[in-house]
């Protein structure tokens, strides 16, 4: 699970690290998630641009598993 609160984060992280398809990755809008989208496609949008909103959708999208 990663969470992401920008393009330039997710570069970063991206540089040096492997994203599985398997692992969730939560971003804090759309443009963070288009960011994304070359490494996975699991790829998880908040409603809102915030942090809490990107613990409310992981709080969400666990609680159905």
């Amino acid at each position: 699970m990663g969470y992401f609160f920008s393009p330039s984060a997710v570069k970063s992280f991206c540089s040096a690290n492997h994203i599985g398809n398997e692992t969730a990755c939560f971003a804090v809008g759309s443009t963070t998630a288009r960011s994304l989208q070359p490494f996975t496609q699991n790829i998880i949008v908040a409603a809102e641009a915030s942090g809490q909103a990107m613990i409310k959708k992981a709080k969400e999208t666990f609680g159905k598993l």
